[in-house]
């Protein structure tokens, strides 16, 4: 039975950007001709400080945009601060730092790699502030309110999880999207990374949520959702 409705906060390709602080927004132009030249990257959004509250934050991805090691400071100190007790964060394509496949000619060489070895750090210090980096796999946590959330972290979705991230784009063709609706045979949330789509769909239990904050153009331009989320309670949690 579903019956504890837990507020999810998803965001997804923040790629190092923060959110913009109020205090910022008096510094962008009023003239019109003045305000369309300036940096877009610090136009008027709906991605600024504070983020509201909620019991969960999910961020899908794409944290960085070149996988520096400040990018990821700069997101986790982010990430640390908002207002929730569990902040789950996945990679995505463009954090290939945390990828020991990407460009590295052995695992033993990205192991004593001193930048590789400092985003850790920063991935393992967060966790005192509830911030905890999932690896691919199936992960189950029992929230504050008594809810059980299952997240399922991995690029394809796999029945039965309620929350699945998902980087699958399934573009304009109507097979694939259909594909996707059969894949969800429960109650879930189907998180898209994919920049060009700002949409939601839904068709009976499954919701369909892009997610991504920044543009192709790396604009902040979209905003973060919050989802109510219906959950079962811990000692009803599903079985895989």
């Amino acid at each position: 039975m579903f019956n504890i409705k837990p507020n999810i906060l998803i965001i997804s390709d923040t790629h190092g950007k923060t959110p913009l602080h109020p205090s910022s927004l008096s510094l962008l132009p009023t003239d019109d001709d003045a305000f369309l030249a300036a940096d877009l990257t610090r136009a008027v959004t709906g991605y600024r400080h504070p983020l509201p509250p909620a019991d969960v934050v999910v961020h899908c991805g794409d944290l960085t945009r070149r996988s520096t090691l400040r990018e990821y400071q700069d997101t986790f100190s982010m990430l640390r601060s908002l207002r929730a007790p569990l902040k789950l964060v996945i990679t995505g394509n463009h954090d290939h730092t945390l990828d020991s496949t990407y460009d590295f000619d052995s695992p033993q060489e990205y192991e004593v790699d001193e930048d590789v070895q400092a985003v850790w750090k920063v991935i393992r210090d967060v966790r005192q502030d509830g911030v905890q980096y999932l690896s691919e796999g199936t992960h189950d946590f029992t929230l504050a309110n008594g809810a059980a959330l299952r997240v399922y972290a991995s690029q394809n979705n796999p029945r039965r999880m309620p929350i699945a991230r998902s980087k699958d784009d399934p573009g304009n063709s109507p097979k694939a999207r259909k594909r996707l609706v059969e894949l969800s045979r429960q109650r879930r949330f189907l998180i898209d990374l994919t920049e060009e789509h700002t949409r939601i769909e839904r068709d009976k239990k499954t919701l369909f949520v892009n997610a991504a904050i920044l543009d192709v153009g790396y604009r902040p331009s979209q905003l973060p959702w919050i989802i109510d989320a219906d959950l079962p309670g811990a000692a009803a949690n599903v079985t895989a």
